[in-house]
């Protein structure tokens, strides 16, 4: 019998109400992932007026309904949000991409699934398939996966 998964979609956050005491804040565009591809470091978020603004990753909780904020303080302005999206890559860049593996491709990425605490866990393939996240690679044209049992060097 098989696990059930104990990461979260990131596809699943995109347009996820943000709130605070109940409150709407706005909702989420997009989720950052570090240059590394190693983790999700935060949520870019689209709040009334048409403001955007940034919410770090471990400073918000995952409820039934909704993304809850305890503390609105959080929220950073577009002016972080912008440090982000430069030393980084959002989600829905990724989502589409074709994936390969030793150039062979393998899939389109569908969504990436995170640890609790943002750290990237698997990638969804069209079609449904589950493959470890470790190692990724954006390419111009897709997103290379590391070979099987290859071992990991920082900088690489």
């Amino acid at each position: 019998m098989a696990e059930e998964t104990p990461f979260l979609s990131l596809a699943g956050l995109i347009d996820a109400s943000v709130r605070h005491r109940g409150i709407t804040l706005g909702h989420v565009v997009d989720v950052r992932l570090d240059a590394a591809l190693e983790r999700a470091v935060g949520l870019e978020l689209l709040c009334p007026p048409g403001d955007a603004l940034f919410l770090a990753w471990p400073t918000f909780e995952l409820e039934e309904e909704a993304i809850e904020v305890p503390r609105p303080l959080s929220l950073l302005s577009e002016t972080e949000l912008d440090y982000y999206r430069a030393s980084g890559l959002g989600f829905r860049e990724l989502v589409g991409r074709q994936v390969t593996r030793g150039g062979a491709p393998v899939g389109t990425l569908a969504d990436v699934l995170v640890a609790n605490g943002g750290e990237l866990g698997e990638i969804r393939l069209d079609g449904g398939r589950d493959v470890p996240a470790a190692g990724l690679t954006v390419l111009e044209d897709g997103i290379e996966l590391a070979a099987r049992g290859a071992a990991l060097v920082a900088g690489s």
